[in-house]
């Protein structure tokens, strides 16, 4: 997995969220995506649940580096990346089973949903907690929710809109309709 991630590249999708943020319309991206690919596409205001693969942590004394340092060698060789200051095991930054989910991501994503007017759920199941709760949560505070997901999921029934399709059709689409819908207001 750690190959495959290392040549990963933002799709469409991802792209699409970035430009909803640079046109003002998305306020923070909320993922349990671990892969960075939302900041490579462009996002700015990303609250990763699950941690971030591009960053290890030492089990022992908790010093944080970027993974690409201890990638190459565990890739090429099979080592074990070790602390450069405490040489105890380094692993992902990432939530592993078992492990608490980073506090400051979840509280920021807490108030976001609170305080949101539309959350658009993309691309998510909504299995996993703590994430799964947040479109309720927005929904209890007023919000709107819109869902775009290939399966059905437990937001649908209170969602306003829920589009059944690949994240990386839909989304590209409904950024050419906001584009659309933006430049004839400004041509009226």
């Amino acid at each position: 997995m750690a190959a495959k991630m290392r040549v990963a590249n933002p799709n469409v999708a991802h792209v699409a969220l970035a430009r909803l943020e640079e046109m003002g319309l998305l306020k923070v991206l909320i993922t349990q995506n671990v892969d960075g690919l939302h900041q490579a596409a462009g996002s700015r205001r990303v609250l990763e649940l699950h941690g971030d693969a591009r960053r290890m942590t030492c089990t022992k004394c908790g010093k944080s580096f970027p993974s690409e340092s201890f990638i190459k060698d565990y890739l090429d060789a099979g080592t074990i990346p070790r602390c450069p200051d405490c040489r105890a095991v380094m692993k992902p930054s990432v939530v592993l089973f078992g492990e608490l989910y980073p506090v400051r991501p979840l509280l920021e994503a807490v108030a976001q949903s609170d305080s949101s007017d539309v959350m658009l759920v993309v691309g998510s199941s909504l299995q996993i907690a703590p994430a799964c709760e947040l479109p309720e949560k927005a929904r209890e505070s007023g919000a709107e929710i819109i869902v775009v997901n290939l399966e059905p999921t437990p937001a649908d029934s209170f969602a306003s809109v829920v589009i059944r399709e690949d994240v990386t059709n839909a989304l590209p689409r409904i950024v050419e309709a906001v584009v659309e819908r933006q430049s004839k207001s400004r041509a009226q």
